[in-house]
C-alpha cells in the first residue's frame, strides 16, 4: 500500500495540471496583494480584512478547481491496462487500491494547494497585516479541509463519470459552491418550491464558500462561527463514508 501510494503521489506532482495551477495561483494572489480594495463609498482605503478576505475565497476556488482536474481521471486511469489487475495479482486487493488512490488524490491536492498558497505567506512578510502564526496556520487547515472536500467528492464522481465531462462538471459545481451563500439568500428570498428544492441541493456541494468565510475570520482572529464548522466537518465526514461505501460496492461487484 505504501509503495503504491507514493507512486500515486508521485504521478500526481508530475501532471501538467499540478504546476499550472500552482503559477496560477501564486499570480492571482501576487496580483491582488497590490489591489486597493474599496472600503467607503467616498475613500478608496486599503483594507486589509477586505484584501485578505479576498483572497482565502479566490486561492479556495482556484485549489478546487485544480484539485477537480487532479482527481477527474483517477479511477479511469488506475482502471486503464493491467496495472491494477497486476496488483492484486501481487496481493494488494482492489479496495486498498481504491482506498490508496483515494489517498492519493487528497493528499496530492493538498500539495496542489500548498504551492497556490506560497504567494499569499510571501505577501504577509510585505504587507505585515493584523494577524499572527497561530491564525495563519488555523486558516490554512480550514483552506485544506475545502480542498479535501473537493478532493473526496471528485474521487466519489470518478467512479461513476468519464473524466471529460467531469472535469466540466465539476468545474460548474465549484463556482455553485463558491457561491453558496450568495445562491442561497437569493434563493431563500425568491421562496416557493422549486427555489427551496435548488437550496437543498445546494446543500450536496461542497462549502467552499463557507470554508473560505472561515478561513478569513480565523486568520484574523475573528473566529465565532462553530456551527458553520461543525456543520462543514459534518459535511466532510459524510462524505467519506459515502466514499466508504461507494468503494465496498464497486470492489465487490469487481471481485
Amino acid at each position: 500500500m505504501n509503495n503504491f501510494l507514493r507512486l500515486k503521489l508521485r504521478e500526481g506532482r508530475q501532471k501538467s495540471n499540478f504546476l499550472v495551477f500552482g503559477i496560477l495561483g501564486f499570480l492571482v494572489t501576487i496580483i491582488v496583494s497590490f489591489m486597493t480594495f474599496s472600503t467607503n463609498q467616498n475613500f478608496d482605503i486599503s483594507s486589509d480584512y477586505a484584501q485578505y478576505g479576498f483572497q482565502w475565497k479566490v486561492l479556495s476556488t482556484l485549489a478546487a478547481i485544480g484539485t477537480v482536474s487532479l482527481c477527474a481521471p483517477s479511477v479511469k486511469n488506475h482502471k486503464a491496462g493491467y496495472f491494477s489487475n497486476l496488483l492484486s495479482l501481487h496481493g494488494l486487493k482492489k479496495k486498498d487500491q481504491y482506498l490508496g488512490l483515494s489517498l492519493a488524490n487528497i493528499l496530492t491536492s493538498f500539495q496542489m494547494a500548498g504551492v497556490l498558497i506560497l504567494a499569499l505567506a510571501l505577501s504577509l512578510f510585505i504587507k505585515k497585516p493584523q494577524t499572527s502564526l497561530i491564525n495563519f496556520i488555523l486558516a490554512i487547515g480550514v483552506y485544506l479541509l475545502a480542498v479535501g472536500s473537493v478532493a473526496i467528492f471528485t474521487t466519489i464522481l470518478s467512479f461513476f463519470i468519464s473524466p471529460l465531462a467531469l472535469n466540466l462538471l465539476g468545474v460548474l459545481l465549484v463556482f455553485l459552491g463558491a457561491l453558496q451563500g450568495v445562491l442561497n439568500i437569493v434563493l431563500g428570498n425568491l421562496g416557493g418550491i422549486f427555489p427551496n428544492t435548488l437550496r437543498t441541493l445546494l446543500k450536496a456541494l461542497p462549502p467552499i464558500s463557507t470554508f473560505g468565510t472561515l478561513a478569513r475570520d480565523l486568520f484574523f482572529g475573528e473566529f465565532s462561527s462553530w456551527n458553520l464548522l461543525f456543520s462543514s466537518v459534518f459535511y466532510i465526514w459524510t462524505l467519506v463514508g459515502i466514499l466508504g461505501l461507494i468503494i465496498y460496492g464497486v470492489t465487490k461487484n469487481e471481485d
